[in-house]
């Protein structure tokens, strides 16, 4: 079954924690049908800075985690705009995106990972439904599953209303 063209946002970064990867994609239920538009945006090196801070244990960690949280949410924020920038016309039609957050610290040994995005302040700015803490599901099933099984696990969540967060 054929269904009509989705367009989906999926935000990333990476341990080298220089910036923020976006992406806008579409898909027709079954099938990939490519890629768009790619915007990067590039952390300041303050925000660099407090990210490797927290990779090892400190003082007052957990509110500066909160702190940076709500700053990666607009950074990934100004990351989604930018790519829609450069396709308008999908803007009204992306159905969610996907961010995995940014990894401070990361310990497959013992099952966990830690991520910080607000994901609910990201929903929020983008008015884009936000899927996201992809590790916890993947500890969840022994990193035995791919990333597209992970997203649709639960195929049949009825669409959420604008600026829900999973």
């Amino acid at each position: 079954m054929t269904m009509q063209p989705a367009y989906f946002i999926g935000l990333m970064s990476g341990t080298s924690m220089d910036g923020v990867d976006a992406v806008l994609a579409s898909f027709d239920g079954t099938h990939w049908l490519g890629a768009h538009a790619h915007a990067f945006v590039a952390y300041e090196d303050a925000l660099k800075q407090s990210l490797l801070a927290l990779q090892n244990p400190d003082t007052d960690e957990l509110a500066r985690a909160a702190l940076l949280s709500q700053d990666l949410a607009k950074i990934n924020a100004r990351a989604v705009a930018d790519v829609l920038a450069k396709q308008p016309d999908a803007a009204t039609q992306v159905l969610a995106l996907g961010c995995h957050g940014q990894t401070i610290r990361h310990a497959p040994e013992h099952h966990y990972s830690i991520q910080l995005m607000d994901w609910a302040l990201l929903a929020e700015l983008t008015g884009i439904t936000t899927i996201g803490d992809f590790r916890s599901v993947i500890w969840l099933l022994e990193d035995k599953a791919p990333l597209w099984f992970q997203l649709s696990i639960k195929p049949s969540l009825p669409t959420p209303p604008p600026h829900e967060c999973y």
